[in-house]
């Protein structure tokens, strides 16, 4: 199956950073069954699990973690602040997941 993936995505991932697509590249050479698209939504979490280090291997600590509640058009919602101890202004990421 990996190899089916790597045949679908590789034209899309030429067009990465070659180190990011390197990672990437890695992570699915080793992805073992079907595509996490056809897993349940508890399968997908333990496969997940299982491929976490390749998302914060070799990452500093984060001094600051806040998690917090803001108001959104349909209520309430959950956000996650990450403090990376360094003086302002300092670089910042926003990532905004749909759902699912």
């Amino acid at each position: 199956m990996c190899d089916q993936w790597l045949q679908q995505f590789g034209p899309a991932w030429a067009r990465l950073d070659p180190q990011l697509a390197a990672v990437i590249h890695t992570i699915y050479s080793r992805w073992v069954g079907p595509p996490i698209y056809e897993l349940s939504p508890a399968e997908a979490r333990l496969a997940l699990e299982q491929l976490h280090v390749f998302w914060s291997a070799g990452t500093p600590a984060v001094p600051h973690v806040e998690e917090r509640t803001i108001s959104g058009v349909s209520g309430p919602m959950r956000v996650r602040l990450y403090d990376p101890g360094v003086p302002a202004p300092a670089p910042t990421v926003l990532f905004l997941h749909g759902g699912g």
